[in-house]
């Protein structure tokens, strides 16, 4: 991130949120950050993006099998992003549907933003797609800036972490090498710490454990039977 914010500026880019007035009437640079799998996570990127005065996109699920955004905990991570001067989106996933509604994606992806923006106590503006279908990329949406529209990912360069890996080398090596008009970069805040600890693997095992043992404390804290006999 630090590395990312240091070519940015030396290059005279202007960091933006999609939720933006004309964002892209400047050499811009779209940081954006799909939370697929631990609001955690997200909650500790924004925190350091806040100290590098850097403000982003976090695009979140209301239909994560991962986690619940109206668990408290989870629900405060949200609003706390918000609060440090990020922008909020919906993360939208078809594959949580059997069939789209009888007019397409559109009600049910306007449905799910009206649940988040109750969710976190503001309007939502913006959404982007788990792993799009090619309908999705060129969709224009009434009151919502999709992040695959055209203007968005066609009309800028796109680098991405999928699956932890850079296919055209990391955002911070990229810009000073080949810089464009502009860019879209996504960063998945679960693929990163702040001491490096194996591949995607080992960090897929330790959000099991993880959840695991937060499973086993909330048995425990909520159903006396689950205790041990001495202990309830």
């Amino acid at each position: 991130e630090a590395a990312v914010r240091r070519q940015a500026r030396a290059l005279d880019f202007a960091f933006a949120r999609f939720g933006e007035r004309n964002p892209l009437k400047r050499r811009v640079l779209l940081l954006r950050h799909d939370v697929d799998l631990d609001m955690f996570k997200a909650v500790a990127m924004a925190r350091i993006e806040a100290e590098l005065g850097v403000r982003s996109t976090y695009f979140l699920r209301v239909s994560a099998p991962f986690y619940n955004l109206f668990e408290p905990t989870a629900r405060d991570a949200a609003r706390e992003i918000l609060a440090l001067g990020h922008e909020v989106g919906l993360h939208f996933d078809t594959q949580a549907y059997r069939e789209p509604a009888g007019n397409g994606w559109e009600s049910l992806i306007e449905s799910e933003a009206r649940v988040l923006g109750e969710c976190v106590a503001r309007e939502i503006r913006c959404v982007s797609f788990h792993r799009p279908t090619p309908d999705l990329l060129n969709m224009e949406l009434e009151g919502l800036i999709s992040a695959y529209s055209p203007r968005y990912f066609s009309a800028l360069k796109y680098l991405s972490d999928s699956g932890m890996r850079w296919r055209e080398g990391c955002a911070c090596t990229h810009l000073p090498r080949n810089p464009f008009p502009g860019y879209q970069v996504l960063i998945h805040p679960f693929w990163w710490n702040d001491v490096p600890c194996g591949g995607v693997s080992e960090l897929l095992q330790s959000l099991e454990l993880e959840r695991r043992q937060a499973l086993r404390t909330h048995l425990l804290a909520n159903i006396s039977t689950y205790r041990p006999a001495d202990d309830r």
